[in-house]
């Protein structure tokens, strides 16, 4: 992440932010709270730049990251919102992951 800010690489820095909240949040214990801002944090530099289809996939794990926490309405709606997405831009692979989860939810 370091060197893509060094070198002013928004979409690199953005990706290393999903990668750290995706680790962070898969640590024993899970650290649930900073994965959280770095996944909103590589969101929020992708809809700046208005890249949609990386955007998305964010939404899409920060779903994931709530509902491995328990927090099944913020994941609900989280996921739903990355459901959208996926279906508007036809990101078949992406709305089937997001699908599943989503069932699982409803268990």
């Amino acid at each position: 992440m370091r060197t893509a800010q060094e070198n002013h690489w928004r979409t690199g820095e953005a990706t290393a932010l999903f990668l750290l909240g995706r680790t962070l949040g898969k640590e024993e214990p899970p650290q649930t709270e900073k994965a959280e801002k770095s996944i909103l944090e590589g969101i929020k530099v992708f809809e700046e730049l208005k890249i949609k289809t990386h955007y998305a996939p964010g939404y899409y794990y920060l779903g994931e990251l709530y509902a491995e926490a328990g927090q099944k309405d913020k994941a609900s709606e989280t996921l739903k919102k990355a459901e959208s997405l996926f279906r508007e831009m036809e990101m078949v692979y992406w709305l089937a992951k997001t699908q599943k989860i989503l069932r699982s939810l409803e268990d």
